[in-house]
């Protein structure tokens, strides 16, 4: 299959607790204490640190010296592979009523127009530039009438 299907399931299982998504988007957020943490949620102090030691372990989040607690780098990156994981749920009309073929045709010209704005924004940008060097440019050397 070519990839690691147990830590695959491993990794969906830290995430499959509501609670869990919860403290990992209050914490990107801000980073809290337990007692914050726990107010913020409004849950028992004790679920929240069992959920919390877990987190911990599996390295979505770490505690600093202050006692706040943080996302690591990889807790960061599951936030943002959460919010497109969600992306085909929440448009799912769209994928029963297209095929992929459309859909890449799709990005492909989106891809292509994005180009094309850049370049048409980067030449605008730049005509901008040279005309308002230009004109102070020529004020410098323009002879005052006084």
């Amino acid at each position: 299959m070519g990839m690691d299907s147990e830590k695959i399931a491993a990794s969906f299982f830290e995430l499959s607790s509501e609670q869990r998504i919860q403290i990992l988007y209050t914490i990107k957020e801000k980073p809290l204490t337990l007692s914050k943490l726990t107010e913020s949620l409004g849950a028992s102090k004790s679920e929240v640190h069992r959920n919390i030691t877990r987190m911990i372990k599996s390295g979505l989040i770490q505690k600093d010296s202050e006692l706040h607690f943080h996302l690591t780098l990889y807790g960061k990156t599951i936030c943002e592979q959460i919010s497109s994981l969600f992306f085909v749920p929440n448009n799912i009309q769209f994928f029963s009523n297209h095929t992929f073929g459309r859909i890449l045709k799709l990005f492909k010209m989106t891809i292509i127009n994005a180009r094309y704005n850049r370049f048409f924004i980067f030449i605008l940008v730049s005509s901008i530039m040279i005309v308002s060097f230009s004109k102070s440019s020529f004020s410098q050397f323009t002879p005052s009438i006084g």
